[in-house]
């Protein structure tokens, strides 16, 4: 019983040494950049991010091309803050695998709008699904049988109705 006792132990020791490597590995990751930068290419605003932390950017330099300039204004934030800044601000998504942040531009998106209504009666169809095929992302019509929804380029509506 004495030595089952010990042996539980020493695998709490070590599975609580791994989670503090662990949590210290994220604790590095987590350092809070300032940057004050005013129309620079990617490449310099990538090496000026990339000086403060420990990750490194990957991304494909026509879709992200020289012409394109970057002004951001930030003080002690983490890299989360930075990269959801640069999103919103330019149109790009970004993924953390691990130590590096793959970036991209992101989708254009198109707004569709329509009204759907009984080819029967013409009345308009209250409570109609239109959803992106292969997502959950969708909409319902709503009392006048409109609706509006954004969509990527090659995406596909399903529509549905109870009684269709």
């Amino acid at each position: 019983m004495g030595r089952e006792r010990f042996l539980v132990y020493v695998s709490l020791i070590q599975i609580l040494s791994v989670a503090s490597i662990s949590m210290s590995n994220a604790q590095d990751k987590s350092n809070f950049i300032t940057l004050q930068l005013k129309k620079v290419s990617f490449e310099e605003l990538k090496t000026e991010i990339e000086s403060q932390c420990e990750y490194s950017f990957f991304y494909t330099q026509n879709v992200i091309g020289d012409a394109m300039r970057f002004s951001l204004n930030v003080a002690n934030a983490d890299i989360n803050s930075v990269l959801n800044q640069l999103e919103a601000e330019y149109n790009l998504i970004s993924i953390i695998k691990g130590d590096k942040i793959l970036v991209d531009k992101a989708p254009e998106l198109f707004l569709v709008k329509g009204r759907i209504f009984s080819s029967d009666t013409h009345t308009p169809l209250v409570g109609v699904n239109i959803i992106i095929k292969d997502t959950k992302k969708g909409i319902s019509t709503d009392a006048k049988g409109n609706f509006k929804i954004s969509i990527k380029e090659k995406d596909i509506l399903e529509i549905s109705h109870i009684g269709f």
